[in-house]
C-alpha cells in the first residue's frame, strides 16, 4: 500500500520539471492553488514563521504565503539563503517587507531560545510556526545504521526531531495564549518506511510523525481555550539542496499546504496529509475523515 501511494503522490502534481519552477506563482491571482478567492483571503495580514526556509519547500511555501499577503518570518542557518528566498519572491511579486529575517540554528537550543525571544517580541499570533528544516540521509555508507557515527546520529535527530519539539514547546505557551495554536511539521514518507540505506532518516521522519500526533493530544488537553491545530505534511521528493537529482518542483507542496493552514477553528488536530491530497494514518491516528476544501 505505501509503494502505491507513492508511486501516486510521485505522479500526481504538475509541473513536473525545473524549468516550470515558479509557474503556478507567477499566474497566483487566478487560480490561488486551489482556494476560493475568499479562503485566499485568510492569509493577508497574518504571520507565519517558517524554518528551513532559504531553499526547497521551504522557500516555496515563503513563496506562496508572501504573494498571498501574509507576513513571513523566515529562518534557517545561512543568511544568504535566505535573503535569496526574499530576493526570488520579490520578483515574483512580493513586497519585501513581507518578509522577516531570524537566522537560527536549530540544533542549537540557544540560538533556538534566542529566536523564539525575537519572534515572540514582533506577535504572540503567529497563525501557524512551521517545522520544514531537515537533514537528509548521510549517503557515506549504504548501511548508515552499522557504519555512521554518533555524531551523524545526533545532527540527524537534533536537526529533524529535537529542533522541531524545542521550538514548539516554547512557541506554544505563547501561541495558545493569542487564542491559536497551529503548527505543521514537514515530514516524508521516510516515516513510514523501512529502507537499507535510509535508517537514521527513516527513523527521525518516524519520531516527527510521533510527535507531531503526541503534541496534538498533549496541547489540546494543555490549552483548552485555544484552536489546537498541530498536523503534518507529507510531500514526495522535489528539486532541493537534499535531492539534486529530482525533476518534481518544491512547490509540489503549496496546495495542499495551504488548505491546511487556512482551515477554520476546530479544524483537524493530530492528522497527516500528502502533498497530492491523501489523508494519511499513522499509529492509532486515523485519516482525517473530513473534506480540507
Amino acid at each position: 500500500m505505501l509503494i502505491r501511494t507513492l508511486r501516486y503522490c510521485l505522479s500526481a502534481f504538475r509541473p513536473k520539471t525545473s524549468t516550470m519552477q515558479h509557474a503556478h506563482l507567477h499566474n497566483i491571482q487566478k487560480h490561488f492553488f486551489g482556494l476560493s478567492p475568499s479562503r485566499f483571503s485568510y492569509f493577508q495580514s497574518k504571520k507565519f514563521w517558517i524554518t528551513g526556509a532559504g531553499t526547497g519547500y521551504g522557500r516555496a511555501i515563503a513563496h506562496f504565503l508572501s504573494l498571498a499577503g501574509a507576513t513571513v518570518i523566515i529562518s534557517g542557518r545561512r543568511r544568504p539563503m535566505l535573503q535569496k528566498t526574499v530576493e526570488e519572491a520579490v520578483n515574483l511579486g512580493a513586497r519585501p517587507d513581507k518578509f522577516i529575517i531570524i537566522p537560527m540554528d536549530v540544533t542549537n537550543p540557544d540560538s533556538v531560545r534566542l529566536a523564539c525571544k525575537k519572534v515572540i517580541s514582533l506577535d504572540k499570533a503567529i497563525a501557524c510556526l512551521i517545522n520544514n528544516a531537515a537533514l537528509p540521509s548521510d549517503r557515506s555508507s549504504p548501511f548508515p545504521l552499522l557504519d555512521n557515527s554518533l555524531e551523524t546520529w545526533e545532527r540527524t535527530m537534533k536537526t529533524n526531531l529535537i529542533g522541531p519539539w524545542l521550538l514548539c514547546r516554547t512557541m506554544a505557551p505563547h501561541m495558545a495564549e493569542a487564542g491559536s495554536l497551529r503548527i505543521l511539521n514537514v515530514s516524508s514518507f521516510a516515516g513510514w518506511a523501512g529502507t537499507s540505506g535510509g535508517g537514521i532518516y527513516n527513523v527521525s521522519k518516524a519520531a516527527l510523525n510521533s510527535l507531531t500526533f503526541n503534541m496534538a493530544c498533549e496541547f489540546e488537553e494543555a490549552f483548552p481555550e485555544a484552536d489546537v491545530q498541530v498536523n503534518a505534511v507529507i510531500p514526495g521528493e522535489a528539486l532541493s539542496e537534499m535531492n539534486r537529482n529530482s525533476a518534481n518542483s518544491p512547490e509540489r507542496i503549496i496546495s495542499m499546504t495551504a488548505k491546511i493552514l487556512s482551515t477554520l477553528p476546530d479544524g483537524p488536530n493530530g492528522y497527516f496529509f500528502s502533498d497530492c491530497g491523501l489523508h494519511l494514518e499513522f499509529c492509532t491516528s486515523r485519516s482525517y475523515p473530513k473534506s480540507l476544501g
